[in-house]
Formats: structure tokens, C-alpha cells, sequence
């Protein structure tokens, strides 16, 4: 092809491909575009299941946690009010033996 205005010569075009390959290509577009999407969905439904359970984990781990803290409060209470027995239990047996 020569170009009227400078004299160059040019590449000719393309043809312009035929109904049928255009269709082609768009169809097989369309399907990779769906099938693109379907593995997004699952992936994005994968997601939201594992944040669901972390969410759900978390829960259950702050809540276990609040209970063991709770014992261990109870038991350092007993632990303390047992030493305490304990002490008071000495100083009286010290001091009866050495009032005899």
C-alpha cells in the first residue's frame, strides 16, 4: 500500500478475520473468563469459611482463656489462704511448746 500524501510505502492490513474465527475467539474468551470466575468464587468462599472458623476459634480460645485465668485466680486463693493456716498452725504449736 502507497500513502497518497508522501509517496511511502506502507504494510498492508490484516484482513479482517471472518465471523466464525471472531466468534470462536469470543467464545473461548467467555469461557475462560467463566471459568476464572468460578475459581474466584470458590477461592473467595474458601476464604470467607477459614475466617469464619478463625473468627469462631478465636472465640472459643479468648473465652477458654478467661476461664483459666478464673481457676488459676481460685486456686492462687486457696494456695495463699492454705500458707496462711499453715503459718498460723506453726506459730501456735511454737508457742505451746514453749509455754510447757
Amino acid at each position: 500500500m502507497k500513502c497518497e500524501y508522501c509517496g511511502a510505502s506502507m504494510p498492508d492490513p490484516e484482513p479482517a478475520p471472518a465471523y466464525s474465527e471472531s466468534y470462536k475467539e469470543l467464545r473461548e474468551e467467555i469461557g475462560r473468563l467463566e471459568y476464572d470466575n468460578g475459581v474466584l468464587a470458590k477461592d473467595k468462599r474458601f476464604a470467607e469459611n477459614g475466617l469464619i472458623n478463625c473468627r469462631q476459634s478465636l472465640d472459643h480460645h479468648q473465652s477458654s482463656e478467661k476461664v483459666y485465668i478464673r481457676g488459676k485466680k481460685v486456686w492462687k486463693g486457696v494456695a495463699v489462704f492454705m500458707i496462711a493456716t499453715n503459718v498460723l498452725w506453726l506459730i501456735m504449736l511454737v508457742a505451746l511448746t514453749g509455754a510447757t
